[in-house]
């Protein structure tokens, strides 16, 4: 799963594997972007900064991004 957030690294917190070539934190691209199935966006985020940067990045890149949940916590997209 890929997050649009400063820090990304769940597998530090639970039974999750890391991403492939992703990032623990927001580096300044998508990072392992390519390797995720999900895209998860919270809707409250870390540093508003970042993650406005990061939605940028993600609008702009050619995925095909399909939404499988939407609450007030967060959005969750597969990625085809």
């Amino acid at each position: 799963m890929f997050t649009t957030d400063i820090l990304t690294a769940f597998w530090l917190f639970g039974p999750f594997d890391p991403l492939q070539d992703g990032a623990p934190w927001y580096y300044g691209d998508l990072s392992g972007i390519e390797n995720a199935n999900y895209v998860l966006v919270p809707k409250c985020s870390f540093v508003d900064r970042v993650f406005g940067i990061m939605l940028d990045e993600l609008n702009a890149a050619d995925l095909d991004l399909v939404l499988v949940r939407n609450n007030e916590l967060y959005a969750l997209y597969q990625v085809n």
